[in-house]
Parts: C-alpha cells; structure tokens; sequence
C-alpha cells in the first residue's frame, strides 16, 4: 500500500536525523511543508482520543491520512538542504510523521497486553492504569 512506501521513505531520511530540533512553522518555504505540517497535528490530535477510547480501528486507519501529504512533501520539497536550519526542521517534521506511523504500528502488541487496562488522557500523553496499579504511558512526544 502506498501508506507503507511513504512510511518506507519517512524512515529513511529520519536516519540523516543528526541533531533533535522543534519543527517551527515559521521556517517553511514549500506549501508541502505546510501541508504535511497541518495533516499531522490533526492526525496526531485525533489519535490519542482513539486510543483512549479503545477505538484501535480507527486509530489504526488515521496514518491513511497523511500519504497524500508525504507523497507531495517528498515531491515537492529538497529535505536536505543547503541551509541546516532549513533541512533540521524538515527532519523535525518527518520525525514527527514517523513518531505517528510507530505509534500506530506497535497498536496490535499494545493493544493484547492492556485489554484490562483503563485509561487517562492527559496533555499529549495516555497513561493507562492497569489492574495491578502499574501506569504504563504513551506519548506521541516520545515512541510509543
């Protein structure tokens, strides 16, 4: 599927990673900059409530959303520029599409190991409380 070669590819430049930097908005020049920058805060912002809901088929659909985005990003934009500012923030972006596409895909182990758990949203975070009082936490700010 065409999710799976954007996710291929988001891999590969997230490899080039050399330094962790914030993605700042303000930094991009290309309309797909944007583009992919929106779809995945709104992706991102529907994930979490899903997960927290229990809703793991639909959670596991929301990465569908951004192939289009990546698809353009990657044909649009230069991700390795000249200027490192420019090119640390497009990896920034990636990284973040790519935290997104872990999450999603370590659902099904996630999801067999806390069938009895509940869970609390909280910031950008679920901690999930499990029968033996042991919290466990996902984030989409770290891997999840």
């Amino acid at each position: 599927p065409a999710i799976v070669q954007a996710a291929v590819r988001v891999h590969n430049l997230c490899g080039k990673i050399t330094r962790n930097v914030d993605v700042a908005p303000s930094l991009f020049r290309e309309d797909a900059e944007t583009a992919l920058y929106e779809a995945s805060q709104a992706v991102s912002e529907k994930l979490l409530p899903a997960l927290v809901r229990h809703e793991y088929g639909k959670a596991a659909l929301l990465p569908l959303e951004l192939t289009a985005p990546v698809n353009r990003f990657f044909d649009e934009v230069m991700v390795m520029d000249k200027e490192e500012q420019i090119k640390d923030n497009r990896l920034a972006l990636l990284a973040n599409v790519q935290k997104i596409l872990h999450c999603v895909g370590g659902m099904g182990a996630a999801q067999r190991q806390r069938r009895k758990q509940t869970a609390c949203l909280s910031g950008h975070a679920v901690f999930l409380f499990g029968p033996s009082r042991k919290i466990s936490r996902l984030s989409l700010e770290m891997s999840c």
